[in-house]
């Protein structure tokens, strides 16, 4: 084989590698909230959409949250979930570590996330430090996915050209920003159809 038909990849790292369900779940549970209530709430108020461009931090949105729970469940109820809800780091799909080693063994990896100030810390804490060669996040960077800015931004980072780049992320839209630079892009629908989507770009896996 002439080797990958890419230099680099890139992943999301929310709705690919991490997972919230269990985290929403927990929360629910300490405020005593209807299933679904943390997703219907959170990612309304001002703060998420600042935190993900280093416009608030984790803590404020947290903050913005309980906020918006009070006037509907009470002070109490919203305290207590949107205390658990701040423990939490979320669920790490071991096998998509696993299949980042093998893709890294052949070319670098790149994390670019929309994330807050937090994404290094949580990182830290599921022992992830380590799993990429460069890491990006829309608060450092300031700006977000899908502005194309950020993707050129992240193909220099791995000294690339975005055309020579692959990026995999769970939403439409920051799949089409990608490819709005150049950049070879696909919808993350299962670890399977991401291993086969590198298989066609020439990884060995």
């Amino acid at each position: 084989m002439s080797g990958p038909r890419v230099a680099a990849v890139l992943l999301d790292m929310d709705g690919v590698i991490r997972h919230w369900a269990g985290t929403d779940r927990a929360a629910e549970e300490a405020g005593g909230l209807p299933p679904g209530t943390i997703a219907r709430y959170a990612f309304d108020v001002p703060e998420y959409a600042a935190s993900q461009i280093g416009g608030a931090t984790y803590a404020e949105w947290v903050s913005g949250l309980e906020r918006v729970l009070t006037p509907e469940f009470g002070a109490d109820c919203a305290r207590r979930a949107a205390a658990e809800w701040a423990l939490g780091r979320g669920d790490i799909d071991a096998e998509m570590v696993g299949l980042i080693k093998k893709v890294r063994a052949q070319v670098p990896v790149g994390l670019l996330s929309n994330a807050t100030d937090r994404l290094s810390e949580d990182l830290e804490h599921h022992g992830l430090h380590e799993a990429f060669d460069v890491v990006l996040s829309s608060a450092q960077l300031r700006m977000a996915k899908p502005d194309p800015a950020i993707f050129r931004h992240a193909a220099q980072a791995l000294g690339q050209q975005p055309q020579a780049c692959f990026f995999a992320d769970d939403l439409v839209e920051n799949v089409e920003g990608a490819r709005s630079t150049g950049m070879r892009a696909a919808v993350f629908t299962s670890r399977e159809q991401l291993e086969g989507e590198l298989v066609d770009l020439g990884i060995e896996l």
